[in-house]
């Protein structure tokens, strides 16, 4: 009885919390531990049975996602509207507790949901230039990494991620710091490459994300963030963040790319014109290639340095 039932009451105590989270919000639902305990527990209940999470994403999906196309399976699929973002605040607020439970759920959640539901509705509010609540935009790309990163959705993400990619770039420097920008670009990077389902299906998907760096680079501003951007990056700009992103993705390609992407990355460590922001990169670069790399990246890393790299590193510090 409780294997059948528990799903069902978990799934109506989740959608208790959404319409309560108005309130919970205002204090935060992390200073109620019991409310943590409720709300965890229920998750972990419903996730043993991905019908029933269907159900109740489906259920208490935003108003603008609900223009019902039917679906096999006996669920009524949607069609979000992209860029629709709700103009009450209330209405705001359970977005984000839509968002927040996505994001614990996508594992279970089947590759048409996906597609049909989540993407596109996060889509709103993955563009920065629209007036977001800033924790909208952090779940939302919080979601779609997890997307990325389940395997059921290596033929989707090899769609997506080029185009999740560009709403990273225009995110950054006015909605994502230097630090969140060089970590989401490391976990596609990571994402793109062995072990993960995506390589095998998609080889040259991270070849082509750093291809897309690269032209960030290239029209990337030379000047110094403002102060507001802190995390060890006052005195970096824009280009020198972009660089460092190359840099700290180099642990996470596999072995072969690793390999053409360390002359390109040291060729625009050699092209950046302070030189305090080139110590700097140059420091970093040899952070990654002398603690970062497991033992088959080191060879690569050793092989090349010998070849060509101490001289690139050798022209870095002289010029």
């Amino acid at each position: 009885m409780l294997d059948t039932a528990g799903p069902a009451i978990a799934s109506r105590i989740l959608q208790i919390l959404h319409e309560f989270y108005f309130i919970t919000s205002r204090i935060g639902p992390g200073a109620f531990s019991s409310y943590n305990f409720v709300y965890y527990a229920a998750i972990d209940l419903l996730t043993s049975c991905p019908t029933d999470v269907a159900k109740l994403i489906l259920t208490i999906a935003p108003i603008q996602c609900r223009n019902s196309i039917p679906r096999h399976g006996g669920f009524w699929l949607t069609s979000a509207l992209v860029g629709k973002i709700p103009t009450l605040f209330a209405d705001r607020l359970r977005d984000l507790y839509f968002l927040n439970l996505c994001e614990q759920v996508v594992p279970v959640l089947s590759p048409a949901i996906y597609e049909s539901v989540l993407i596109p509705y996060l889509s709103a509010y993955l563009v920065s230039d629209l007036e977001v609540i800033h924790s909208h935009f952090e779940a939302a790309h919080s979601v779609m990494l997890v997307i990325l990163a389940s395997p059921q959705s290596a033929d989707i993400a090899a769609t997506v991620m080029p185009f999740y990619v560009d709403s990273v770039f225009k995110a950054f420097p006015s909605c994502l710091s230097a630090r969140q920008f060089r970590l989401a670009f490391r976990t596609l990077i990571g994402e793109a490459s062995p072990p993960r389902p995506i390589s095998t299906l998609h080889p040259n998907v991270a070849d082509v994300l750093l291809e897309i760096l690269c032209e960030k680079i290239v029209v990337a501003s030379p000047c110094a963030l403002s102060g507001d951007m802190k995390e060890n990056s006052v005195g970096l700009s824009e280009k020198d963040v972009c660089i460092l992103a190359l840099i700290d993705a180099l642990s996470r390609m596999r072995g072969r790319t690793m390999l053409r992407w360390l002359d390109p990355a040291s060729k625009l460590l050699n092209g950046v014109q302070d030189v305090g922001s080139r110590q700097r990169i140059t420091q970093r670069f040899w952070d990654v290639l002398s603690t970062e790399l497991d033992i088959s990246r080191a060879e690569i890393a050793v092989r090349w340095w010998g070849d060509v790299g101490r001289q690139y590193f050798l022209e870095a510090r002289t010029a």
